[in-house]
């Protein structure tokens, strides 16, 4: 499970970048929980599907930027931007579309 995990350890952190988002979601009120769950599970679903560094930038626009929107006050969710497009280059570097 190690090597499993070493060997996708981009798409294991961008993941948790999301499984986070939807942790600080959780307890906010409910326009901002709606944005925060959808952009989070976008976050987990762009990490494993993306083929495209296209289909990965937009995934994360807008798994993240609606959510630091509405939830500006809060330091976490404008920090988790940048984070996550840092997290990204990685991910966009080991991704390709698999040979058949």
């Amino acid at each position: 499970m190690a090597g499993a995990v070493s060997r996708a350890r981009w798409q294991v952190l961008l993941s948790a970048l999301g499984v986070c988002q939807l942790l600080r979601a959780a307890n906010a009120s409910p326009l901002v929980r709606v944005l925060g769950v959808a952009g989070g599970l976008v976050l987990v679903a762009i990490a494993w599907a993306a083929r495209r560094r296209a289909a990965l930038v937009a995934g994360i626009i807008v798994g993240t930027v609606p959510f630091a929107a509405v939830a500006w006050t809060a330091l976490v969710p404008v920090v988790l931007v940048p984070v996550a497009f840092a997290v990204a280059c990685p991910v966009s570097a080991t991704t390709s579309v698999p040979s058949r």
